[in-house]
Parts: structure tokens; sequence; C-alpha cells
């Protein structure tokens, strides 16, 4: 990825925490169709073209903001993977009693 003069990150630290944050929230929703869920995904995606637009565009001009936000999206992975096994939302399942014929095999 593109870096400005002096080669500090794109990115600030605080900014992928927060970035982070909102990717955990949508991306991992239990229930992806929810208010937060939206909310969150368009929080990220907002703070994502924001940054884009102030520190990328101008000087990387081969870099396009889909590009940049696949970048932040693998680096929020990075940065949840780090802290906690990404979490698998599975539905919950409840399991019907065996009948009495599948008991007995």
């Amino acid at each position: 990825m593109c870096r400005p003069g002096d080669h500090e990150p794109v990115v600030s630290a605080a900014e992928l925490d927060e970035l982070a944050k909102l990717f955990a929230e949508y991306e991992g929703a239990p229930v992806p169709f929810s208010i937060e869920c939206k909310e969150a995904k368009r929080r990220f995606n907002s703070l994502t073209q924001d940054i884009y637009v102030q520190r990328v565009q101008a000087k990387c001009m081969t870099v396009t903001l889909e590009q940049f936000r696949g970048y932040v999206r693998n680096e929020c992975r990075k940065r949840i993977a780090d802290v906690t096994p990404y979490p698998c939302i599975l539905p919950e399942v409840t399991l019907a009693p065996k009948s009495e014929s599948e008991r007995l095999d």
C-alpha cells in the first residue's frame, strides 16, 4: 500500500482499531440485516472513504477506493485475529429426541 512522505501508515492504529470494531460488528453479526449491522457497515464504509480521499487518492492515483477498502478489510481481519479467533456465528439448533427405533440402533 502506498504510504505518504515520511512512511507513516496511511491508517493510524486508532483508526484501525475503530475500523476493526465496526468491521466485526457487521461482518460477524448474528443478524446481518439488523439496523445496528447496517449502521456499522455504513460507518465503516464512510470512514474508509474519508481516509481514502484525504490520504490515498492524491498520493496513489493507481489505487482505487475498492482496492483500498479491500486492503482495510484485510488489515481488520488481521487485527481481529490477533485479539481473538474470529467468531463463527452459527444458528442455534434444537435437536429433537430420537425416536424409540433410532435409540435401539
